[in-house]
């Protein structure tokens, strides 16, 4: 059965929970340049259509989900014989106008502070920089790294990153 094709801001919803696994309501909102409101309506319509999943204030992707964007879309950047994914680093107050490439760019955003301790506390909270990683073919040591650095305080995290990133270089 042939389903009609999602409007742009439902498909770039699906987009981003695709590559991060789940998001908060309102980073979704955040990053969409929308309401709270809106995307927990297109939550709602995307979970009627077994897209994804609502949980207390989360939204994830299911199975589903992720084979409807694949049986749609192009071969994405990261995916092999494809350049590496961009990251846009995102912060508590919106997206930062600032695209990384690699690893060594991320430790030159670090080092020289073109992204707050608490951008980089966010994305690590969030799991948008862990997500990166994974697609960008980073170890699963260093994944997992960063999942315990999520912790620390931010003004901890540039240092302790940037440590962490050196061995990849």
């Amino acid at each position: 059965m042939a389903q009609d094709p999602l409007p742009s801001t439902q498909k770039r919803m699906l987009e981003l929970l695709a590559s991060s696994g789940r998001l908060e309501i309102r980073e979704l909102a955040r990053m969409l340049g929308v309401k709270p409101a809106t995307v927990r309506k297109y939550a709602l319509e995307l979970e009627k259509m077994g897209l994804v999943r609502r949980v207390a204030g989360w939204v994830e992707i299911t199975e589903e989900g992720s084979r409807s964007l694949g049986a749609t879309r192009e071969a994405q950047p990261g995916e092999p014989g494809q350049p590496p994914t961009p990251l846009y680093l995102v912060g508590p107050q919106g997206p930062i106008l600032l695209r990384v490439n690699s690893l060594r760019q991320l430790a030159a955003a670090i080092v020289y502070g073109l992204a707050s301790p608490e951008d980089i506390a966010f994305m690590l909270r969030s799991g948008l920089l862990q997500a990166w990683l994974s697609r960008s073919g980073a170890p699963a040591a260093l994944v997992e790294e960063l999942d315990r650095l999520s912790a620390e305080p931010p003004e901890r995290l540039g240092g302790e990153l940037t440590r962490l990133l050196s061995p990849y270089l």
